[in-house]
């Protein structure tokens, strides 16, 4: 709340931040789709399943590491800003482990470090269009 001045009442204004981990499960997004759910976990991901993380303030992130598991099949996750037909800003190709729970990790590096507070969409996708299950994301992690 500020003092007024020259006959203008005080203004009173609030925010709330919510803090995340920077190691998310994803069952922790705001939205999904296309993925199917087992209690408190994801199981695994069809092509175009997406998670959404609203509001992720993305100052000085640099990097984003991915957990996953995929038993057969390769494909990209890709990271979209704002909507599902928002400009890709990473683009992380994953393969085959063996098995759902075989986990491997990958990081993608961004090309430039991003600034400000957005809707963050993670996609899956598989150009060969299956309609089977392509990947099990454990985690995503935003680094410096």
């Amino acid at each position: 709340t500020d003092k007024g001045a020259n006959g203008v009442a005080p203004l009173t204004d609030s925010e709330v931040v919510r803090l995340r981990n920077p190691k998310i499960r994803p069952i922790d997004a705001d939205q999904y789709a296309g993925i199917g759910r087992w209690r408190d976990s994801f199981s695994s991901a069809k092509n175009k399943a997406y998670m959404m993380l609203s509001n992720v303030d993305m100052t000085g992130i640099r990097k984003i590491t991915y957990e996953y598991g995929s038993e057969d099949r390769s494909g990209e996750i890709e990271m979209r800003l704002e909507s599902l037909a928002g400009p890709v800003i990473a683009r992380t190709y994953f393969r085959p482990t063996g098995g759902w729970d075989n986990k491997e990790i990958v990081t993608h590096t961004l090309d430039a470090p991003l600034s400000g507070r957005h809707h963050v969409y993670i996609v899956i996708v598989n150009h060969d269009k299956t309609t089977e299950d392509i990947v099990k994301l454990w985690s995503f992690e935003f680094g410096r």
